[in-house]
């Protein structure tokens, strides 16, 4: 915290320690853009700060499946949903590179002061730059994900992972990004997907995890799932998370 910017008023303090807190303690992801539109605007009203512009959260409040998706940076190095499976392998492409270079720009954008506008548009710049940096690993995630959701029985899965893993590698090395984004985008077929190690590399890499978790986990019924979300959904949530019941 940079003392510098700390005010005297103890309200005021309060205030500002609310706003630091929200930027760089608080994390959130929704299927519902419109709840992290809404989560977002909670919290700028929360430390009655209206003086200030809207609180810059767009780093730490996203939007996705957060069931659906990686959630070890491990799982797209060895490029499966199961790293330590026997047919993992490794996945060719900058990926510690692209993603420390990513973690230190969300870092120093953490670490800015949110008091103005220009503020506000610095740690948006930042935050573009960091995206940046790992568009194409999280088109990489996408693909694998997609290939174990998609896949219609172990083996039909296991060729659909690894042509991923082919494509998806030359696409990092060198294929134009915005192309990757399109192949991604056709592999998902609609289906949303959150990649932790990616959208929040500071936390999930750089410091293992959370430090706590407040949730309101969709506890429904097995036959209940596939009724609303459709047997293909039903069927990647048990093999992803195998242990659950």
């Amino acid at each position: 915290m940079n003392e510098e910017l700390v005010p005297d008023d103890p309200a005021e303090r309060k205030t500002y320690a609310m706003r630091i807190i929200a930027q760089r303690c608080l994390y959130g992801v929704d299927k519902n853009p419109l709840a992290a539109e809404m989560a977002k605007l909670s919290l700028w009203l929360l430390t009655l700060a209206k003086d200030k512009p809207f609180e810059f959260l767009d780093h730490s409040i996203r939007c996705g499946d957060s069931l659906v998706g990686l959630h070890s940076i491990d799982q797209l190095r060895h490029y499966s949903l199961k790293p330590d499976a026997d047919d993992a392998v490794l996945f060719k492409g900058p990926l510690d590179s692209a993603v420390d270079e990513a973690i230190n720009l969300r870092l120093k954008l953490e670490d800015m002061p949110a008091n103005t506008v220009d503020d506000v548009q610095r740690q948006e710049k930042l935050l573009i730059e960091a995206n940046e940096k790992i568009a194409r690993l999280r088109c990489a995630a996408d693909m694998l994900v997609a290939g174990e959701f998609w896949g219609e029985n172990a083996k039909d899965k296991l060729e659909k992972v690894r042509h991923a893993a082919v494509k998806s590698g030359y696409y990092v090395e060198k294929g134009p990004t915005e192309e990757f984004e399109q192949v991604a985008a056709k592999e998902r077929r609609g289906q949303l997907m959150f990649h932790w190690p990616l959208e929040f590399p500071e936390v999930i890499v750089k410091r293992s995890g959370f430090d706590a978790f407040v949730g309101n986990p969709p506890f429904m019924p097995g036959k209940r799932i596939s009724t609303s979300l459709g047997v293909v959904y039903e069927s990647h949530l048990k093999s992803a998370y195998a242990d659950s019941k």
